[in-house]
């Protein structure tokens, strides 16, 4: 084989290593970019769900009814427990119960 072709192969293999490794690294970007969109998303929805369930136990409490409602896949679910009012909020693995303050 002749010096040129041996010099020419180790440069195609070494432009190829370059870009595999290139191609990886921006996978792994990309990746991450899109598990932290999810992890947004899902705060962002429950943000809005837990502000529903507030004003739901506003509701509850000024006008003395239970009241359920599903929300985004959330249940919310208004309650009189020893006398004050509360929500609980619920997507089936995890509840989260919120008292109504001052009343």
């Amino acid at each position: 084989m002749k010096k040129g072709n041996i010099v020419t192969l180790v440069l195609a293999v070494l432009l190829l290593s370059i870009c595999t490794i290139t191609s990886l690294f921006a996978l792994s970007v990309v990746s991450s970019n899109r598990k932290n969109t999810q992890l947004m998303l899902e705060a962002s929805i429950i943000r809005g769900v837990r502000a529903s369930a507030k004003k739901l136990l506003e509701f509850s409490a000024v006008r003395g009814e239970p009241l359920a409602v599903v929300i985004n896949g959330y249940s919310l679910e208004t309650d009189l427990i020893d006398g004050r009012w509360c929500v609980r909020v619920g997507d089936g693995d995890e509840e989260e119960i919120i008292f109504a303050e001052g009343r």
